[in-house]
C-alpha cells in the first residue's frame, strides 16, 4: 500500500479475510475444519496439512495483533465481544439456548477484532497523521 492512503475498502478487505479464516475454522452450519476433524474421515495427512496451515495463519495474525494493539487491546476486544453477545441477547429477546446466534455473534466479533488489530497502525496513522515507528530499526 505504498503511496496510498488507508481507507474503508482496505479495512473491509482485511475484515472479509478474517471472517473467511474464522468461519473456515468453525461455524455453526457444520461445514468447517472443526467439523471436518470431528467426523474422522481418515485422511490424516490432508487433515494435518490443513490444520498446520490454519495454525500458521492464526499465529501470524495473533503476533501481528499483539504487536499493534497489545495484550490490553486484545482483552478489551474480548470484553467487547462478550458485551456484544449480551446486547444481542437482550435486544433480540433471544435466550442463551439460541446457540447458533450466540456462536455466530462471537465469531463475527472475533473476526472484527482480528481485522481491527491488523489495521490498527493504519487507523492511527490515518486519524493522527503519525506513523508508528516502533518496529523499524534506526
Amino acid at each position: 500500500m505504498a503511496g496510498r492512503a488507508f481507507s474503508f475498502p482496505h479495512f473491509a478487505m482485511r475484515w472479509l479475510v478474517c471472517q473467511f479464516l474464522v468461519f473456515l475454522t468453525y461455524n455453526p452450519s457444520g461445514y468447517s475444519y472443526a467439523h471436518w476433524m470431528w467426523e474422522g474421515r481418515g485422511y490424516f495427512f490432508v487433515d494435518a496439512l490443513a490444520g498446520v496451515a490454519l495454525l500458521g495463519a492464526y499465529l501470524f495474525l495473533f503476533h501481528a495483533i499483539l504487536m499493534s494493539i497489545g495484550l490490553s487491546g486484545m482483552l478489551a476486544g474480548v470484553v467487547a465481544a462478550g458485551l456484544t453477545v449480551a446486547e444481542v441477547l437482550r435486544i433480540g429477546h433471544q435466550t442463551i439456548d439460541s446457540r447458533g446466534l450466540v456462536e455466530t455473534t462471537l465469531l463475527v466479533s472475533l473476526a472484527t477484532l482480528l481485522a481491527v488489530g491488523l489495521s490498527w497502525g493504519h487507523i492511527v496513522a490515518r486519524f493522527t497523521g503519525q506513523k508508528q515507528k516502533r518496529y523499524f530499526n534506526k
